[in-house]
């Protein structure tokens, strides 16, 4: 048996319902993958929800919840001062992976690579 899994899969709103969720996959003919917290503030443009960390991520480890094959990863913004600090909480909480994307400061920069 073959098991696809999505690599790129985002929320767009805080936990509304899982089994939407998992429809949505299953009419897709994807049996899981990794599911992206919402946005740190700094990603303004998406007008998204606008959540502390903390919530962030416990909203994206409730997406997974109860499912072997959703893994919670966490979007995080490197510069913020306390980048370091979700980094820790966000491991020990229990998230598997993280999203950067550097379109709003170099990739060198000293805050990220400090992360």
């Amino acid at each position: 048996m073959i098991m696809l899994l999505d690599g790129h899969i985002h929320i767009w709103k805080a936990k509304t319902s899982s089994d939407d969720l998992a429809a949505q996959l299953s009419s897709a003919g994807v049996d899981g993958g990794l599911i992206l917290s919402l946005a740190p503030a700094s990603f303004v443009q998406l007008r998204q929800e606008c959540l502390a960390p903390e919530q962030r991520i416990e909203d994206v480890l409730a997406w997974c919840e109860g499912s072997e094959n959703l893994f919670p990863f966490y979007w995080i913004d490197p510069t913020e001062p306390d980048a370091a600090d979700q980094v820790a909480l966000a491991v020990e909480r229990g998230i598997r992976g993280f999203k950067i994307i550097c379109d709003q400061f170099h990739p060198g920069d000293a805050r990220a690579m400090k992360t």
